[in-house]
C-alpha cells in the first residue's frame, strides 16, 4: 500500500539538501525546530547525504579535507554584512558556504565551526532516535536528481530505524510544469515536479510555498508564535545590552540563538 507522504502528520521534519533554500522554506513555515547538519551546505548529492547519516557522519569535519573554493555568489553574511569564504570538503564534496567569516583565518575559525556541526549532528541523530514520524525534504537547485538512487538510499535509512515512519519528499525543478505533479515513487517517497526556479536564490516562491505549506506538524500556530516571540526578545535584549556596538550585539544574538532557538 502506498503511503501518502503529504497526508501524514510528522513530529520531525528536516532538510536533506541539496542547498540552503530547503531549510529556509522549512524555517519560514515553522516546520524546522532547530538547525541540523545539512541546512546550509551545498554540493554532495542526496543519496550520499543519507549514506553519511547512516555512517554516523564519518569523516565529516576532518581539517585536512578542507580547501578554499571560489563558489558562493553572494559572498557575505545576510545579517551582519560580513564577507564569507567558501570551503569544500574534498572527502564528502560538501560546500561550507556560510561558516567561515573574513578576515578570520581558517585555522582560527575551524574549531568553532567543527563544534557547531558536532552539536547539530548529535541533535539530528538523537531526533532520529526519539521521533516516530519523520520527513526528509530534498529540493533540487541546478543538479539533476537521480531519483532511484535517492529512493534506494532512503530505503536503507528506513531499515536502519525500524518501527518508525520515515518518508522523503523530493522536489525536482521542471520548468515545463505549470502545476505541481505529484508522483509516488516508493512506499515512503514522493517526487514533486514543479517550476521551482526563479530569479532569486529562493526560486519561485509561490510554487515552492504551495508544496511546503502542505507539510503537516502538530501545534504549528504555537510553534510560529513561540519562534517569533523568542526572536523579538533576543533582538531587544541585544539592543539593551550593547546599544552602541554592532559587533557585540550580533555576538550576543548568536549566543542566545544557539541556546534558545537551537542553532
Amino acid at each position: 500500500m502506498m503511503t501518502d507522504v503529504l497526508n501524514e502528520t510528522y513530529d520531525f521534519v528536516f532538510s536533506i539538501g541539496e542547498n540552503c533554500a530547503t531549510a529556509m522554506y522549512l524555517k519560514s513555515c515553522c516546520l524546522r525546530d532547530a538547525s541540523y547538519p545539512f541546512d546550509w551546505l551545498a554540493g554532495m548529492p542526496i543519496p550520499k547525504r543519507i549514506e553519511l547519516i547512516l555512517s554516523g557522519f564519518s569523516r565529516f569535519m576532518e581539517k585536512e579535507d578542507f580547501v578554499q573554493e571560489s563558489f558562493y555568489p553572494f559572498g557575505m553574511d545576510r545579517e551582519t554584512g560580513t564577507p564569507e569564504t567558501t570551503y569544500r570538503n574534498t572527502y564528502t564534496d560538501l560546500l561550507f558556504v556560510h561558516d567561515f567569516k573574513e578576515p578570520i583565518p581558517f585555522d582560527e575559525a575551524y574549531p568553532k565551526v567543527k563544534e557547531k556541526y558536532e552539536r547539530r549532528i548529535k541533535r539530528l541523530l538523537k531526533k532520529l532516535q526519539d521521533s516516530q514520524r519523520i520527513l526528509l525534504v530534498g529540493r533540487q537547485w541546478h543538479s539533476t536528481f537521480d531519483v532511484q538512487a535517492i529512493v534506494e538510499a532512503h530505503e536503507k535509512l528506513v531499515r536502519a530505524y525500524p518501527g518508525k515512519i520515515i518518508n522523503i519528499l523530493i522536489l525536482q525543478n521542471d520548468m515545463t510544469k505549470r502545476h505541481a505533479e505529484y508522483i509516488p515513487v516508493s512506499e515512503h517517497a514522493l517526487l514533486v515536479k514543479h517550476a521551482l526556479h526563479g530569479k532569486r536564490f529562493k526560486g519561485n516562491i509561490p510554487n515552492n510555498m504551495e508544496i511546503f505549506t502542505r507539510i503537516k506538524m502538530p501545534n504549528l500556530f504555537w510553534r510560529r508564535l513561540r519562534h517569533r516571540v523568542l526572536q523579538k526578545i533576543i533582538r531587544v535584549l541585544a539592543t539593551l545590552h550593547y546599544p552602541f556596538s554592532h559587533k557585540k550585539r550580533h555576538q550576543f544574538m548568536d549566543e542566545k540563538k544557539k541556546a534558545w532557538l537551537r542553532e
